[in-house]
């Protein structure tokens, strides 16, 4: 679609996962995912592989952004624990970590559910599309 539209739409993605896909293959199968999103706007992109991936974060580009977020269905009047992590992909601007990071107007803005994305590790990623840091 980005090809048919010259890189215009779509212009947002969203993604749903377990949770369990942060420790999946010791980590490896998220970073291929968020390596993935990355390549769609910069094909050097290349996302190394922390000890830990944390339960909330976001890779900032020159023009594209991506946010990550483990949200409890417990928290949005489903009676039930159901940890699932969302993943939104902006690739015309900085937007991602709005969508999933700044939701005081929303059902399920509580302090437990804050706490789950209250800290979030922040990534910015050079022109190159090479992360040399340790994250």
């Amino acid at each position: 679609m980005r090809d048919a539209t010259n890189g215009k739409y779509p212009k947002f993605a969203v993604m749903e996962n377990v949770s369990g896909i942060l420790s999946s293959s010791g980590g490896e199968d998220f970073r291929c995912v968020l390596e993935a999103f990355c390549r769609i706007k910069n094909e050097a992109a290349a996302i190394p592989r922390p000890a830990k991936w944390t339960g909330a974060g976001q890779i900032l580009g020159d023009d594209f952004s991506f946010a990550w977020r483990i949200i409890d269905a417990q928290y949005f009047g489903v009676a039930q624990r159901r940890r699932r992590l969302f993943l939104v992909a902006d690739f015309d601007g900085k937007r991602a970590g709005k969508v999933l990071f700044e939701s005081e107007g929303l059902s399920g803005y509580s302090p437990q559910s804050f706490r789950t994305w209250h800290q979030y590790r922040s990534i910015n990623l050079p022109p190159s599309g090479h992360l040399l840091i340790d994250i």
